[in-house]
């Protein structure tokens, strides 16, 4: 079981974030305070931790979801980010599926 402990929760969520943006853990707050603001934020990256590393959800099918929201927001940064998920996804799960 995960120590649900809001330090080691965020520290997850952290780099579940890091690890999809391709930038450091330490990068992560910065880059939600611009996007969202920091309260948000830090819920963001709250809810994450467990949801991303939990094993509910493969990889491929993460990687799936991504990609599914990408195309449905349908905006010009939202074709760029679709264009490095796919790019980015793992070569023997999405690009194949």
């Amino acid at each position: 079981m995960s120590d649900n402990s809001d330090t080691a929760r965020y520290q997850r969520g952290l780099h579940a974030y890091a690890s999809q943006f391709h930038i450091t853990p330490e990068q992560v707050p910065g880059w939600f305070a611009d996007a969202v603001g920091d309260r948000l934020g830090e819920e963001a990256i709250q809810s994450a931790a467990n949801a991303w590393t939990d094993d509910e959800l493969s990889l491929r099918d993460r990687s799936l979801i991504v990609i599914a929201a990408l195309i449905a927001q349908g905006d010009l940064e939202a074709q760029r980010e679709l264009t490095f998920a796919v790019t980015s996804a793992p070569p023997s799960d999405c690009r194949h599926a």
